[in-house]
């Protein structure tokens, strides 16, 4: 193929998937193993925000046999053959348009010619066992204990290479694997190790009595070793900045600065991260999550909604009629024949039921269920407060005229002396929201083509720590202030009232415990914010505030 075959034509890169999937373990552990397609030409947060952008093609073949076969080598060799030769078959279709561009109509309407070209494949550690035929447990960029018998389908496609296809798995490889698989379990081997058996199980046990008493951000731990401090946080600082959605070159030298601040079993995929990077770009855009998502929609559901007879027929069935309806709409939305978000009336069917799961809205409708999810709008950030309530009448604060009237002259840019008279003796009518619909912009998670995700902030009052913004041209945390929500102040004396534009992300205190003392049992997390002296501030409660706080 020359250079003038190709000429003006569109490359579209294909993206594949493959992941096992379990839909009922009680009813005869009845598995699929799907395969899904997408493209390279797509945003990323157009692939992560459930717009079809990854679309089942197949599913593939199953092999069962007497679990004495399990590890029979011929019939080992047989799943690969069949796993490859499946994929080969499938993706025949585009053989001709790999080799030489082929005539295609494009969403827009207008025909082009375009050339095809495998790129990634998006899978865990055992679908890498199966595409790339090497031993299970060695490491797939090493390339070693390959069996040569294993014939991999890309074999027949032009400039593709399996080994080079598979992308950096976020979900699996670090957040999955390395935190929730590999580090908590060697924490606990560690201290067992370094101490006796008794003495780390104690140990363990007031570390779970630690974190009984944080205030509530789940799964978060504070542990007695320095070393074991400094090399968890440096794990958390690597697996945040893999989680970003935009990563240059000084981000890429964090990244490796990080990574050789520890050194854990079973961490050496982290290595090659930084090529991959270069290769895949950021790892959020090729992970499994996606395709663990798009397991929902495109397999569980509809075999939930199925008679459980012959159910493969129907659940492919729900998908082809879910996507004709997927590009009706959008085809109405394009002639002006329907609004953008429209969505019909919920019914009895599935696909009555379940169409506002599949179809995008634009977040404009007042319905309970779309309290939270991603949404397409693109704000800035937008707060829908529920009903209010007096907030004198909630709760017992006999300085709150005097705090209102300081923040007024605050606002006013008045000083005392030239405040009206007449001022301090308003009528003070506050009031107390309980619970409000926040949209906001969240690209690390599920969110829509805008980024934006929506979320209902609960339905009562809450012990919320926020950060308050004190000096915008100071970086970090530096130019922020950490303040309680008002609810809950009881005998604290730095009292008073700000304005919701300062006030910038939730902020997480943990305490100072005393080393030398287990903590008491009585202490709950209720009361922790007023029963320490010091608190840390916790950069690691989420991504966001691990990106602005620090």
């Amino acid at each position: 193929m020359s250079h003038t075959d190709t000429h003006r034509a569109m490359y579209c890169l294909i993206i594949l998937g493959s992941d096992k999937t379990t839909v009922s373990v009680a009813t005869g552990h009845v598995e699929y193993h799907p395969l899904y397609l997408s493209i390279g030409n797509l945003h990323n947060t157009v692939r992560c925000a459930h717009r079809n952008a990854v679309i089942p093609i197949a599913f593939l073949a199953i092999p069962k046999c007497d679990h004495r076969y399990d590890n029979d080598t011929n019939f080992c060799k047989f799943k690969w053959w069949l796993f490859h030769t499946s994929i080969l078959a499938i993706l025949q279709t585009f053989r001709p348009g790999i080799t030489s561009p082929v005539i295609q109509r494009c969403p827009d309407g207008h025909y082009q010619w375009v050339i095809y070209d495998l790129v990634a494949f998006i899978a865990n550690y055992p679908e890498q066992v199966m595409l790339m035929g090497i031993v299970q447990g060695w490491c797939p960029k090493y390339q070693y204990g390959i069996d040569n018998d294993i014939i991999p389908f890309t074999a027949d496609f032009l400039r593709a290479d399996i080994h080079e296809m598979i992308s950096p798995d976020l979900l699996y490889q670090v957040i999955k694997g390395a935190f929730k698989d590999h580090l908590m379990t060697w924490v606990c081997s560690y201290l067992r190790l370094i101490h006796s058996e008794s003495q780390g199980d104690a140990i363990i046990d007031d570390i779970d009595c630690r974190i009984t008493i944080v205030p509530p951000f789940p799964s978060l731990r504070r542990f007695p070793h320095d070393d074991m401090v400094l090399c968890i946080s440096a794990f958390l600082d690597t697996c945040y900045i893999a989680r970003c959605q935009h990563l240059d070159e000084d981000s890429l030298k964090t990244f490796d600065t990080s990574f050789s601040n520890f050194s854990l079993p079973h961490q050496h995929v982290l290595m090659y991260y930084h090529s991959l990077i270069q290769d895949f770009g950021v790892p959020a855009g090729l992970c499994s999550s996606i395709t663990e998502s798009r397991h929902i929609t495109a397999v569980k559901k509809p075999w939930q909604c199925s008679n459980w007879y012959d159910t493969l027929e129907q659940m492919l069935k729900v998908n082809e009629c879910l996507d004709k309806l997927s590009a009706t709409r959008s085809d109405f939305v394009a002639h002006g024949m329907m609004p953008d978000g429209h969505c019909p009336p919920a019914g009895t069917s599935f696909l009555h039921s379940h169409l506002n799961e599949h179809l995008p809205t634009n977040g404009n409708q007042n319905d309970s269920d779309e309290d939270e999810g991603p949404v397409d709008d693109n704000v800035l950030g937008h707060v829908v407060l529920a009903h209010s309530h007096d907030l004198v009448a909630q709760i017992n604060e006999p300085d709150l005229p005097i705090l209102a009237q300081g923040f007024l002259a605050d606002q006013l840019h008045l000083s005392n002396e030239s405040m009206p008279t007449g001022l301090g003796d308003c009528p003070m009518y506050l009031n107390v929201f309980h619970s409000a619909v926040a949209t906001f912009f969240a690209p690390s998670d599920p969110s829509g083509i805008h980024g934006m995700r929506r979320k209902h902030q609960g339905t009562g009052p809450r012990r919320d720590c926020v950060f308050v913004t004190e000096d915008d041209e100071v970086p970090g945390v530096q130019g922020l202030n950490v303040a309680l929500c008002p609810d809950f102040i009881r005998n604290r004396r730095n009292k008073s009232i700000v304005h919701l534009d300062v006030l910038l992300h939730a902020a997480h205190l943990i305490p100072v415990y005393d080393a030398s003392e287990c903590v008491p049992l009585e202490i709950e997390s209720t009361i922790s914010l007023d029963t320490f002296k010091a608190y840390y501030v916790n950069k690691y409660i989420n991504h966001h505030a691990h990106e602005i706080a620090f």
